[in-house]
C-alpha cells in the first residue's frame, strides 16, 4: 500500500493549451472523470496530493479543499509520483 499518490504537472502542459489555461493537466476529462480520479481507483494509497503549476495552486486549492495541494511530506513512507501527461 502507498502511503501517498501525488499528480505533478511538468512545462508541458503548453501542449494541452488552450485547454489548461485554468486547469491543470490532471484535471482533464477524458469521458465523465478528470483523469487523478481515473488513475486512483487502480492504487492503494492513504493520502492524495495534487502539484499544479505555481500559478494554478490557489485555485486548485479552493476547488478541491479536502485535497493537499503541493504539499508533500518527506519521510513518510512510499511515494509515487505521476505526471499528469501520463
Amino acid at each position: 500500500m502507498l502511503d501517498t499518490l501525488c499528480f505533478y504537472e511538468d512545462s508541458k502542459y503548453k501542449n494541452f493549451l488552450p485547454l489548461t489555461y485554468l486547469r491543470p493537466v490532471f484535471q482533464l476529462r477524458a469521458g465523465i472523470l478528470p483523469f487523478y480520479k481515473r488513475a486512483e481507483r487502480h492504487f492503494n494509497y492513504e493520502t492524495l496530493v495534487l502539484s499544479p503549476r505555481s500559478s494554478l495552486s490557489n485555485l486548485t486549492a479552493e476547488v478541491h479543499p479536502d485535497i493537499p495541494v503541493n504539499i508533500i511530506r518527506k519521510g513518510e513512507g512510499d511515494l509515487l509520483c505521476l505526471n499528469s501527461r501520463v
